[in-house]
Protein backbone atom coordinates (compact mmCIF):
# COMPACT_ATOMS: atom_id res chain seq x y z
CA UNK A 1 0.00 0.00 0.00
CA UNK A 2 1.66 3.36 -1.09
CA UNK A 3 1.92 6.37 0.78
CA UNK A 4 -1.39 7.99 -0.48
CA UNK A 5 -3.27 4.98 -0.07
CA UNK A 6 -2.02 5.04 3.48
CA UNK A 7 -3.30 8.57 4.10
CA UNK A 8 -6.94 7.87 2.32
CA UNK A 9 -7.18 4.73 4.55
CA UNK A 10 -6.47 6.55 7.86
CA UNK A 11 -8.52 9.69 7.05
CA UNK A 12 -11.42 7.53 5.75
CA UNK A 13 -11.68 5.94 9.71
CA UNK A 14 -13.43 8.20 12.80
CA UNK A 15 -10.76 9.19 14.92
CA UNK A 16 -12.25 7.33 17.90
CA UNK A 17 -11.30 3.73 15.73
CA UNK A 18 -8.25 5.42 14.82
CA UNK A 19 -6.90 6.46 18.12
CA UNK A 20 -7.63 2.91 19.07
CA UNK A 21 -5.89 1.72 15.74
CA UNK A 22 -2.99 3.87 16.65
CA UNK A 23 -2.77 3.48 20.19
CA UNK A 24 -1.93 -0.47 19.58
CA UNK A 25 1.18 0.39 17.18
CA UNK A 26 1.70 3.32 20.32
CA UNK A 27 1.02 6.10 18.20
CA UNK A 28 -0.89 8.93 20.20
CA UNK A 29 -3.82 10.57 18.49
CA UNK A 30 -4.73 14.00 20.52
CA UNK A 31 -7.63 14.49 21.55
CA UNK A 32 -9.38 18.39 20.42
CA UNK A 33 -9.81 21.57 22.14
CA UNK A 34 -13.70 19.99 22.94
CA UNK A 35 -12.08 17.37 25.70
CA UNK A 36 -9.72 19.80 27.06
CA UNK A 37 -11.97 21.67 29.46
CA UNK A 38 -13.49 21.02 33.52
CA UNK A 39 -16.89 19.56 33.16
CA UNK A 40 -18.84 22.69 34.40
CA UNK A 41 -17.40 24.73 31.45
CA UNK A 42 -18.02 21.81 29.03
CA UNK A 43 -21.33 21.73 30.38
CA UNK A 44 -23.35 24.46 29.87
CA UNK A 45 -21.11 28.01 30.21
CA UNK A 46 -21.51 28.79 26.61
CA UNK A 47 -25.63 29.63 26.92
CA UNK A 48 -25.20 31.14 30.49
CA UNK A 49 -24.02 34.49 29.19
CA UNK A 50 -25.87 36.69 28.99
CA UNK A 51 -28.08 37.77 25.71
CA UNK A 52 -25.98 39.62 22.64
CA UNK A 53 -22.52 39.39 24.42
CA UNK A 54 -20.01 39.34 21.50
CA UNK A 55 -16.66 39.19 22.93
CA UNK A 56 -15.27 38.35 26.64
CA UNK A 57 -12.15 39.23 27.68
CA UNK A 58 -10.08 37.03 30.77
CA UNK A 59 -6.42 37.18 32.39
CA UNK A 60 -4.35 35.54 34.25
CA UNK A 61 -2.42 36.92 37.27
CA UNK A 62 -0.88 35.98 40.54
CA UNK A 63 -3.20 37.25 43.50
CA UNK A 64 -1.68 39.22 46.49
CA UNK A 65 -0.74 36.86 49.22
CA UNK A 66 1.25 34.80 46.90
CA UNK A 67 4.10 32.96 48.74
CA UNK A 68 6.89 34.45 46.54
CA UNK A 69 6.92 38.57 45.76
CA UNK A 70 7.16 37.53 41.82
CA UNK A 71 6.05 35.11 39.27
CA UNK A 72 8.40 33.89 36.47
CA UNK A 73 6.30 33.88 33.69
CA UNK A 74 6.75 30.40 32.11
CA UNK A 75 5.04 27.13 30.26
CA UNK A 76 2.26 28.51 27.64
CA UNK A 77 4.58 28.38 24.84
CA UNK A 78 4.45 24.86 24.77
CA UNK A 79 0.72 24.32 25.66
CA UNK A 80 -0.12 26.57 22.81
CA UNK A 81 2.37 24.89 20.43
CA UNK A 82 0.92 21.31 21.83
CA UNK A 83 -2.63 21.72 22.25
CA UNK A 84 -3.90 24.66 20.63
CA UNK A 85 -1.80 25.56 16.94
CA UNK A 86 -3.51 23.97 14.01
CA UNK A 87 -6.93 22.49 13.63
CA UNK A 88 -8.37 21.60 17.15
CA UNK A 89 -11.56 20.45 16.58
CA UNK A 90 -12.69 16.81 14.69
CA UNK A 91 -16.37 16.25 13.17
CA UNK A 92 -16.23 12.49 14.10
CA UNK A 93 -14.86 13.58 18.00
CA UNK A 94 -18.54 15.66 18.36
CA UNK A 95 -20.61 12.48 18.41
CA UNK A 96 -18.06 11.36 21.13
CA UNK A 97 -18.38 14.42 23.24
CA UNK A 98 -22.33 14.68 22.98
CA UNK A 99 -22.74 10.81 23.81
CA UNK A 100 -20.15 12.06 27.02
CA UNK A 101 -22.53 14.95 27.59
CA UNK A 102 -25.29 12.33 28.04
CA UNK A 103 -23.55 9.65 30.22
CA UNK A 104 -21.68 12.45 32.12
CA UNK A 105 -23.92 15.03 32.56
CA UNK A 106 -27.38 13.70 31.82
CA UNK A 107 -28.46 14.73 28.45
CA UNK A 108 -26.70 15.39 25.07
CA UNK A 109 -27.86 19.00 24.68
CA UNK A 110 -25.13 20.51 27.39
CA UNK A 111 -22.55 20.18 24.71
CA UNK A 112 -22.25 22.90 22.70
CA UNK A 113 -22.26 20.63 19.39
CA UNK A 114 -23.57 23.67 17.03
CA UNK A 115 -20.73 25.64 18.71
CA UNK A 116 -18.19 23.62 17.73
CA UNK A 117 -19.39 22.82 14.46
CA UNK A 118 -19.90 26.18 13.49
CA UNK A 119 -15.97 26.84 14.57
CA UNK A 120 -15.39 23.61 12.05
CA UNK A 121 -17.12 24.98 9.23
CA UNK A 122 -15.81 28.80 9.80
CA UNK A 123 -12.41 28.47 11.13
CA UNK A 124 -11.31 24.83 9.56
CA UNK A 125 -11.92 23.27 13.06
CA UNK A 126 -8.97 26.08 14.66
CA UNK A 127 -9.58 27.90 17.95
CA UNK A 128 -10.67 32.00 17.18
CA UNK A 129 -8.78 33.31 19.98
CA UNK A 130 -6.26 36.18 20.60
CA UNK A 131 -3.67 36.01 23.25
CA UNK A 132 -1.48 38.07 24.63
CA UNK A 133 1.57 37.82 26.76
CA UNK A 134 4.51 38.79 28.90
CA UNK A 135 7.84 37.75 27.37
CA UNK A 136 8.16 34.39 28.73
CA UNK A 137 11.32 34.51 31.21
CA UNK A 138 10.11 37.70 32.79
CA UNK A 139 9.73 38.28 36.64
CA UNK A 140 6.68 39.86 36.97
CA UNK A 141 5.31 41.51 40.90
CA UNK A 142 2.16 40.22 42.06
CA UNK A 143 -1.01 41.20 41.33
CA UNK A 144 -0.31 42.03 37.70
CA UNK A 145 -1.54 40.80 34.54
CA UNK A 146 0.92 38.40 32.79
CA UNK A 147 -1.54 36.83 29.83
CA UNK A 148 -5.26 38.24 28.53
CA UNK A 149 -6.99 36.31 25.86
CA UNK A 150 -10.17 37.55 24.34
CA UNK A 151 -12.20 35.58 21.18
CA UNK A 152 -11.49 37.34 17.41
CA UNK A 153 -15.03 36.49 16.08
CA UNK A 154 -18.14 37.77 17.47
CA UNK A 155 -19.72 34.02 17.31
CA UNK A 156 -17.28 32.67 19.94
CA UNK A 157 -17.40 34.63 22.73
CA UNK A 158 -17.74 30.90 24.62
CA UNK A 159 -14.56 29.67 23.70
CA UNK A 160 -12.66 31.98 25.85
CA UNK A 161 -13.53 30.23 29.20
CA UNK A 162 -13.57 26.97 27.53
CA UNK A 163 -10.03 26.79 26.98
CA UNK A 164 -8.87 28.48 30.89
CA UNK A 165 -8.83 25.42 32.09
CA UNK A 166 -6.12 24.57 29.49
CA UNK A 167 -4.36 27.90 29.85
CA UNK A 168 -4.24 27.56 33.83
CA UNK A 169 -1.67 25.15 33.32
CA UNK A 170 0.89 27.76 33.38
CA UNK A 171 0.90 27.97 36.96
CA UNK A 172 3.03 24.91 37.31
CA UNK A 173 6.02 25.96 35.39
CA UNK A 174 5.60 29.41 36.34
CA UNK A 175 5.92 28.17 40.04
CA UNK A 176 8.85 25.66 39.87
CA UNK A 177 10.86 28.55 37.54
CA UNK A 178 9.91 31.06 40.50
CA UNK A 179 11.26 29.33 43.06
CA UNK A 180 14.44 27.92 41.28
CA UNK A 181 14.97 31.78 40.32
CA UNK A 182 14.83 32.25 44.07
CA UNK A 183 17.51 29.67 44.56
CA UNK A 184 19.58 30.43 42.03
CA UNK A 185 19.86 33.87 43.27
CA UNK A 186 20.83 33.01 46.50
CA UNK A 187 23.34 30.72 45.68
CA UNK A 188 24.81 33.33 43.57
CA UNK A 189 25.11 35.57 46.67
CA UNK A 190 27.00 32.83 48.23
CA UNK A 191 29.45 32.65 45.28
CA UNK A 192 29.63 36.27 45.32
CA UNK A 193 30.55 36.11 49.07
CA UNK A 194 32.58 33.46 49.19
CA UNK A 195 34.93 32.91 46.14
CA UNK A 196 37.81 34.55 44.70
CA UNK A 197 37.19 33.63 40.75
CA UNK A 198 36.39 36.47 38.59
CA UNK A 199 33.33 37.24 37.66
CA UNK A 200 32.55 35.54 34.45
CA UNK A 201 33.38 32.16 36.27
CA UNK A 202 31.39 33.14 39.24
CA UNK A 203 28.24 33.86 36.53
CA UNK A 204 29.12 29.95 35.32
CA UNK A 205 29.12 28.73 38.91
CA UNK A 206 25.66 30.31 39.97
CA UNK A 207 24.39 28.15 37.29
CA UNK A 208 25.90 24.60 37.98
CA UNK A 209 26.08 24.29 41.59
CA UNK A 210 21.74 23.57 41.92
CA UNK A 211 21.05 20.52 40.33
CA UNK A 212 17.44 18.55 39.40
CA UNK A 213 17.25 14.86 40.01
CA UNK A 214 13.59 14.96 39.90
CA UNK A 215 12.84 13.23 36.48
CA UNK A 216 11.86 9.82 38.31
CA UNK A 217 10.10 11.99 41.17
CA UNK A 218 7.84 13.66 38.45
CA UNK A 219 4.18 12.16 38.08
CA UNK A 220 4.41 11.97 34.09
CA UNK A 221 6.87 12.57 31.43
CA UNK A 222 4.92 15.95 30.19
CA UNK A 223 5.38 16.67 33.83
CA UNK A 224 9.28 16.18 34.04
CA UNK A 225 9.16 17.95 30.68
CA UNK A 226 7.10 21.06 31.63
CA UNK A 227 8.65 21.52 35.00
CA UNK A 228 12.55 20.17 34.57
CA UNK A 229 13.01 22.98 31.59
CA UNK A 230 11.42 25.08 34.30
CA UNK A 231 14.27 24.59 36.35
CA UNK A 232 16.70 24.44 33.51
CA UNK A 233 15.45 28.66 32.38
CA UNK A 234 17.78 29.25 36.38
CA UNK A 235 19.97 26.47 36.07
CA UNK A 236 22.39 24.40 33.84
CA UNK A 237 22.38 21.72 36.09
CA UNK A 238 19.86 18.46 35.39
CA UNK A 239 19.76 14.67 35.28
CA UNK A 240 15.92 15.39 33.58
CA UNK A 241 16.47 14.68 30.02
CA UNK A 242 12.57 14.79 29.47
CA UNK A 243 13.99 19.02 30.15
CA UNK A 244 15.73 18.65 27.12
CA UNK A 245 13.57 17.20 24.84
CA UNK A 246 10.80 20.29 25.86
CA UNK A 247 13.23 22.85 25.17
CA UNK A 248 14.11 21.08 21.94
CA UNK A 249 10.65 20.52 21.11
CA UNK A 250 8.67 23.69 22.49
CA UNK A 251 11.64 26.49 22.70
CA UNK A 252 13.76 26.96 19.64
CA UNK A 253 16.83 25.10 21.83
CA UNK A 254 19.84 23.76 19.76
CA UNK A 255 18.60 20.27 18.62
CA UNK A 256 22.19 18.81 19.61
CA UNK A 257 21.44 19.55 22.97
CA UNK A 258 24.71 22.36 23.23
CA UNK A 259 24.43 24.97 25.62
CA UNK A 260 20.59 23.22 26.77
CA UNK A 261 21.94 21.31 30.39
CA UNK A 262 25.06 19.71 31.77
CA UNK A 263 25.57 17.06 33.70
CA UNK A 264 28.22 14.43 34.61
CA UNK A 265 29.16 10.88 35.16
CA UNK A 266 27.30 9.56 38.15
CA UNK A 267 27.05 6.02 40.04
CA UNK A 268 23.93 4.68 42.04
CA UNK A 269 23.71 2.52 44.89
CA UNK A 270 23.64 -0.45 42.35
CA UNK A 271 27.01 0.21 41.64
CA UNK A 272 28.53 0.86 44.88
CA UNK A 273 26.75 -2.13 46.53
CA UNK A 274 27.34 -4.72 43.30
CA UNK A 275 29.86 -6.91 44.94
CA UNK A 276 28.93 -6.41 48.75
CA UNK A 277 27.43 -10.04 47.99
CA UNK A 278 30.37 -11.79 46.72
CA UNK A 279 32.65 -9.68 49.07
CA UNK A 280 31.13 -7.69 52.02
CA UNK A 281 30.66 -4.44 52.25
CA UNK A 282 34.19 -2.75 52.92
CA UNK A 283 36.17 -5.03 50.54
CA UNK A 284 32.96 -4.28 48.14
CA UNK A 285 33.83 -0.41 48.56
CA UNK A 286 36.94 -0.57 48.10
CA UNK A 287 36.55 -2.99 44.92
CA UNK A 288 34.01 -0.15 43.87
CA UNK A 289 36.41 2.31 44.39
CA UNK A 290 39.08 1.04 42.29
CA UNK A 291 36.66 0.37 39.47
CA UNK A 292 35.40 3.73 39.16
CA UNK A 293 39.00 5.45 39.17
CA UNK A 294 40.02 3.37 36.37
CA UNK A 295 37.04 3.16 34.38
CA UNK A 296 36.16 7.30 34.51
CA UNK A 297 40.01 8.51 34.38
CA UNK A 298 38.92 12.11 33.66
CA UNK A 299 36.11 14.05 34.00
CA UNK A 300 33.98 15.25 37.15
CA UNK A 301 32.87 11.92 38.75
CA UNK A 302 30.23 11.85 41.67
CA UNK A 303 30.69 8.96 43.98
CA UNK A 304 27.78 7.88 46.12
CA UNK A 305 29.28 6.81 49.40
CA UNK A 306 26.73 5.71 51.59
CA UNK A 307 25.27 2.13 50.30
CA UNK A 308 26.80 0.84 53.88
CA UNK A 309 28.67 3.78 55.43
CA UNK A 310 29.36 7.26 54.58
CA UNK A 311 31.88 7.16 57.34
CA UNK A 312 33.55 4.32 56.26
CA UNK A 313 33.68 5.31 52.57
CA UNK A 314 34.82 8.88 53.72
CA UNK A 315 37.69 6.77 55.46
CA UNK A 316 38.42 5.12 52.43
CA UNK A 317 38.58 7.89 50.53
CA UNK A 318 41.76 9.43 53.28
CA UNK A 319 44.07 5.53 52.62
CA UNK A 320 46.91 7.05 50.69
CA UNK A 321 46.19 4.78 47.72
CA UNK A 322 43.14 6.51 46.79
CA UNK A 323 44.24 9.86 47.77
CA UNK A 324 47.30 9.20 45.21
CA UNK A 325 45.20 8.34 42.49
CA UNK A 326 42.61 10.85 43.36
CA UNK A 327 44.90 13.70 43.54
CA UNK A 328 47.09 12.28 39.66
CA UNK A 329 43.95 12.03 38.53
CA UNK A 330 43.08 15.79 39.06
CA UNK A 331 46.83 16.56 38.05
CA UNK A 332 45.75 15.35 34.35
CA UNK A 333 46.44 18.54 31.79
CA UNK A 334 43.39 17.68 29.92
CA UNK A 335 41.41 20.84 29.87
CA UNK A 336 39.00 19.09 32.21
CA UNK A 337 38.25 19.44 35.49
CA UNK A 338 38.90 15.98 36.49
CA UNK A 339 37.24 16.38 40.49
CA UNK A 340 36.24 13.07 42.15
CA UNK A 341 32.89 14.19 44.28
CA UNK A 342 31.37 12.24 47.43
CA UNK A 343 27.46 12.17 47.37
CA UNK A 344 26.11 11.23 50.81
CA UNK A 345 22.68 10.29 50.84
CA UNK A 346 21.55 8.96 54.38
CA UNK A 347 22.21 10.94 57.58
CA UNK A 348 24.73 9.17 59.61
CA UNK A 349 23.07 8.85 62.58
CA UNK A 350 19.51 10.21 64.12
CA UNK A 351 18.94 13.64 63.92
CA UNK A 352 22.20 14.48 61.87
CA UNK A 353 21.73 17.40 59.62
CA UNK A 354 22.52 18.31 56.14
CA UNK A 355 25.01 20.95 57.71
CA UNK A 356 26.76 19.01 59.61
CA UNK A 357 27.47 16.13 57.73
CA UNK A 358 28.65 18.48 54.60
CA UNK A 359 30.91 19.87 56.91
CA UNK A 360 32.43 17.08 58.02
CA UNK A 361 32.80 15.48 54.77
CA UNK A 362 34.37 18.85 54.18
CA UNK A 363 36.68 18.91 56.89
CA UNK A 364 37.81 15.28 56.27
CA UNK A 365 38.63 15.70 52.32
CA UNK A 366 40.27 19.18 53.46
CA UNK A 367 42.59 17.45 56.13
CA UNK A 368 43.56 14.82 53.78
CA UNK A 369 44.28 16.73 49.89
CA UNK A 370 44.67 20.13 51.61
CA UNK A 371 43.32 23.25 50.06
CA UNK A 372 43.60 26.54 50.61
CA UNK A 373 42.16 29.97 52.17
CA UNK A 374 40.78 32.78 50.20
CA UNK A 375 40.78 36.65 50.32
CA UNK A 376 37.56 35.83 52.48
CA UNK A 377 39.89 34.07 55.12
CA UNK A 378 37.23 30.91 54.21
CA UNK A 379 39.17 27.68 53.44
CA UNK A 380 39.00 26.44 49.79
CA UNK A 381 39.30 22.43 49.09
CA UNK A 382 41.44 21.11 47.05
CA UNK A 383 40.33 20.87 43.10
CA UNK A 384 40.63 17.13 43.17
CA UNK A 385 37.39 16.54 45.38
CA UNK A 386 34.31 18.25 45.86
CA UNK A 387 30.51 17.36 47.96
CA UNK A 388 26.99 16.74 46.48
CA UNK A 389 24.09 16.58 49.02
CA UNK A 390 20.27 16.42 47.30
CA UNK A 391 18.86 13.56 49.98
CA UNK A 392 15.49 15.46 50.30
CA UNK A 393 16.27 19.14 50.88
CA UNK A 394 13.74 21.68 50.56
CA UNK A 395 14.38 25.40 49.52
CA UNK A 396 15.08 26.59 52.91
CA UNK A 397 17.47 23.61 53.64
CA UNK A 398 19.27 24.77 50.74
CA UNK A 399 19.82 27.92 52.27
CA UNK A 400 20.43 26.85 56.13
CA UNK A 401 23.08 24.60 54.11
CA UNK A 402 25.25 27.25 52.22
CA UNK A 403 24.95 29.84 54.57
CA UNK A 404 26.50 27.53 56.94
CA UNK A 405 29.36 26.42 55.03
CA UNK A 406 29.79 29.98 54.09
CA UNK A 407 31.05 30.76 57.68
CA UNK A 408 34.44 28.51 56.73
CA UNK A 409 34.47 27.41 53.46
CA UNK A 410 34.09 28.62 49.63
CA UNK A 411 31.05 27.49 48.88
CA UNK A 412 31.86 26.31 45.16
CA UNK A 413 32.74 22.81 46.10
CA UNK A 414 29.66 22.06 47.26
CA UNK A 415 26.73 21.36 44.83
CA UNK A 416 23.06 20.95 45.64
CA UNK A 417 20.44 18.84 44.50
CA UNK A 418 16.73 18.15 44.55
CA UNK A 419 14.52 15.49 43.29
CA UNK A 420 10.81 15.53 44.54
CA UNK A 421 11.53 19.02 46.44
CA UNK A 422 12.00 20.37 42.91
CA UNK A 423 8.85 19.22 40.67
CA UNK A 424 6.41 17.86 42.85
CA UNK A 425 6.17 20.05 46.00
CA UNK A 426 4.54 23.26 44.32
CA UNK A 427 0.73 23.69 43.30
CA UNK A 428 -1.23 26.49 41.97
CA UNK A 429 -2.10 28.01 45.28
CA UNK A 430 1.66 28.74 46.29
CA UNK A 431 1.32 32.15 43.54
CA UNK A 432 -1.98 31.97 43.62
CA UNK A 433 -2.76 32.18 40.21
CA UNK A 434 -5.51 32.87 38.67
CA UNK A 435 -7.62 33.42 35.00
CA UNK A 436 -10.90 35.57 35.17
CA UNK A 437 -12.96 37.35 32.93
CA UNK A 438 -12.50 41.13 33.14
CA UNK A 439 -14.77 42.54 30.82
CA UNK A 440 -17.79 41.25 28.30
CA UNK A 441 -18.37 43.44 24.87
CA UNK A 442 -22.45 43.64 24.33
CA UNK A 443 -25.35 45.79 22.60
CA UNK A 444 -21.92 47.95 21.19
CA UNK A 445 -20.02 48.17 24.32
CA UNK A 446 -17.94 46.95 26.40
CA UNK A 447 -18.79 46.17 30.17
CA UNK A 448 -16.41 45.85 33.25
CA UNK A 449 -16.63 42.21 34.62
CA UNK A 450 -14.83 41.84 38.10
CA UNK A 451 -15.30 40.52 41.62
CA UNK A 452 -15.13 42.35 44.70
CA UNK A 453 -15.86 39.91 47.95
CA UNK A 454 -14.71 40.88 51.37
CA UNK A 455 -11.96 38.96 50.84
CA UNK A 456 -10.14 41.77 48.94
CA UNK A 457 -6.86 39.47 48.03
CA UNK A 458 -9.48 37.69 45.86
CA UNK A 459 -10.66 41.00 44.19
CA UNK A 460 -10.45 40.57 40.18
CA UNK A 461 -9.27 43.48 38.04
CA UNK A 462 -11.89 44.97 35.61
CA UNK A 463 -11.43 46.19 31.88
CA UNK A 464 -9.38 45.29 28.82
CA UNK A 465 -5.42 45.37 30.19
CA UNK A 466 -2.32 46.47 29.37
CA UNK A 467 1.22 45.88 31.50
CA UNK A 468 3.56 49.32 31.40
CA UNK A 469 6.70 50.01 33.17
CA UNK A 470 5.35 53.72 34.52
CA UNK A 471 7.26 56.37 35.61
CA UNK A 472 8.94 55.12 38.67
CA UNK A 473 10.28 52.21 36.67
CA UNK A 474 7.63 49.96 38.47
CA UNK A 475 5.59 47.51 36.64
CA UNK A 476 2.11 48.86 36.32
CA UNK A 477 -1.26 47.22 35.07
CA UNK A 478 -3.90 49.74 33.06
CA UNK A 479 -6.87 49.49 31.34
CA UNK A 480 -5.88 49.16 27.81
CA UNK A 481 -8.01 52.42 26.59
CA UNK A 482 -5.24 54.33 28.90
CA UNK A 483 -2.49 53.15 27.45
CA UNK A 484 -1.60 56.22 25.30
CA UNK A 485 1.75 55.79 23.25
CA UNK A 486 3.28 53.94 26.43
CA UNK A 487 4.58 50.60 25.45
CA UNK A 488 2.25 47.21 26.27
CA UNK A 489 4.52 44.60 27.53
CA UNK A 490 1.50 42.27 26.77
CA UNK A 491 2.19 41.00 23.17
CA UNK A 492 -0.05 38.86 20.93
CA UNK A 493 1.60 35.28 20.64
CA UNK A 494 -1.40 33.55 19.42
CA UNK A 495 -4.30 33.79 16.96
CA UNK A 496 -6.52 31.96 15.04
CA UNK A 497 -4.75 28.77 15.71
CA UNK A 498 -1.62 29.93 14.72
CA UNK A 499 2.03 31.15 16.88
CA UNK A 500 2.65 35.00 15.69
CA UNK A 501 5.41 35.32 18.54
CA UNK A 502 7.77 32.42 19.56
CA UNK A 503 10.21 32.29 22.43
CA UNK A 504 13.44 30.59 22.74
CA UNK A 505 15.44 28.99 25.90
CA UNK A 506 17.67 32.29 25.61
CA UNK A 507 14.56 34.47 26.66
CA UNK A 508 13.22 32.36 29.37
CA UNK A 509 16.78 32.83 30.68
CA UNK A 510 17.11 36.81 30.11
CA UNK A 511 17.55 37.30 33.62
CA UNK A 512 21.12 35.60 33.97
CA UNK A 513 22.14 39.12 32.60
Amino acid sequence: MNEQAVKEFLGNMPRNELRTFLADMNIDVKRGIGSRTDAYKFGGHWFMLPDNTEYLNSYFCSRPGAKYSFTKWEGLQGILKKYMCGQQVYEDELDELATLSENFLGDKCYFNRKGFEKMLKKHNGRIPVSIQSVKEGSRIPIGHVMMQVINTDPEFPWIVNYIETLLMHCWYASVIATKTALLTDFIGQAVEKSCDADPETRAFLKRVMFHCFGYRSATSEETAGVGGLAILSNTLGTDTMAAIWQGIDYYNADPTGKGIALSVAATEHSIQTAEYGEYGPDEGDRRYLRRMLRDNPFGILSLVGDGNSIEKFVGLMKEPEFVDLIIKRAAQDNGKLNRVVVRPDSPRFENDTPIAQVEWIADELYNTYGGGTNSYDLRTLNSAVGVIYGDGLSEFEIIDLYTGLMKRYDVTSFIVGQGGGAMQKANRDDQRSKIACSAQYRNGKWWDVYKDPLDKSKASLPGRLALIINDDGEYETIREEALGDRENLLIEVFRDGEMLVEWSLDDLRADWK
